[in-house]
């Protein structure tokens, strides 16, 4: 007779035992240990033991490489997984736009295909594979790359009334969008992929405030915005634009400049004064004659004069 035994049968199975001839079966559960573990059989023939070690092999189960750079313009890699059971993919980012395949048995080549990405910035995120029936996982970090995005120059010039076109360099390997806040401010083209020059035409304008806009080049959700500026037609009048006569003890004669622009203003004789010699908007300007001792009259021409257009004579 003999009989049969084993040093640990949570995962030690014996399918029989007999008084004679006969086969004795011996089955292992799934090993879910991250080390292979060892038993024995024991089986005793006439009172002799004989001992059977058993020794069961710890899962296999990884993925290479650990971490994936994908471009913006999206790829395929291939990674590897390395298993003696069978897996699966349990999650992936979104941006993963296939794995192939996403399931097995064995070691596999999976193809990871990320898709293309038009933002600045990088986004990463974690692939997660995980053998079945089993808790052990198996995690691979993944990062794709953001656009290149430069506008140069970064400042608008200011625009003159009479008009004028401005170009402006875009630098990116991504796709772009250029939007103008007024109908006045025309663009060369609103979108595009890759480099490119970009104009910006402003034609003439005819009243004498300025007027601005807003120049707005994104690539997805990266803004550069360019302020545009043109100055409004010259405005300078002197009224009145004739002179006055003054008593011979002196006196005052005023004049009121209407302007949008800076201005001078000088006299011709030491004995006439003015109650301000420049400025840069709307003002009222006193002229002052001092008491002409003389017998003669005499006479002096006050020269205003604008930062464009003529200068304005008053005698």
């Amino acid at each position: 007779d003999w009989t049969a035994t084993t040093t640990d049968d949570s995962w030690i199975k014996l399918d029989m035992q007999g008084k004679s001839d006969g086969t004795l079966i011996v089955a292992v559960t799934e090993n879910t240990n991250d080390n292979e573990r060892h038993g024995q059989v024991i089986v005793t023939l006439g009172g002799t033991p004989i001992t059977i070690d058993v020794t069961q092999a710890s899962p296999n189960f990884a993925v290479e490489p650990g971490n994936i750079d994908f471009p913006a313009d999206g790829t395929t890699i291939s990674v590897t997984v390395s298993s003696n059971t069978a897996w699966t993919l349990e999650s992936k980012p979104d941006w993963i736009a296939d794995a192939n395949p996403a399931n097995g048995s064995g070691d596999a080549t999976v193809q990871l295909t990320a898709a293309s990405y038009n933002e600045t910035t990088s986004r990463s995120g974690q692939l997660t594979f995980r053998q079945k029936d089993s808790q052990r996982t198996a995690t691979m970090s993944v990062t794709q790359a953001g656009r290149q995005f430069t506008v140069m120059p970064t400042e608008l010039p200011t625009f003159e009334a009479a008009g004028l076109t401005q170009n402006v360099n875009i630098i990116t390997n991504g796709t772009w969008k250029a939007t103008s806040g007024a109908d006045w401010a025309t663009l060369s083209a609103t979108e595009g992929t890759g480099n490119a020059t970009l104009s910006i035409t402003v034609g003439a304008y005819s009243l004498p405030d300025q007027r601005e806009a807003d120049i707005i080049i994104s690539v997805g959700a990266t803004a550069v915005t360019l302020h545009l500026v043109q100055t409004g037609q010259s405005v300078f009048v002197v009224e009145p634009g004739e002179g006055a006569e003054l008593p011979s003890k002196g006196g005052i004669h005023q004049v009121h400049i209407t302007t949008n622009q800076h201005w001078t203003a000088t006299v011709g004789s030491p004995w006439m004064k003015l109650s301000q010699n420049e400025g840069n908007d709307d003002i009222d300007v006193t002229l002052t004659a001092t008491d002409n001792p003389s017998t003669h009259e005499r006479a002096d021409t006050t020269t205003f004069t604008p930062a464009t257009g003529a200068a304005v004579s008053v005698v």
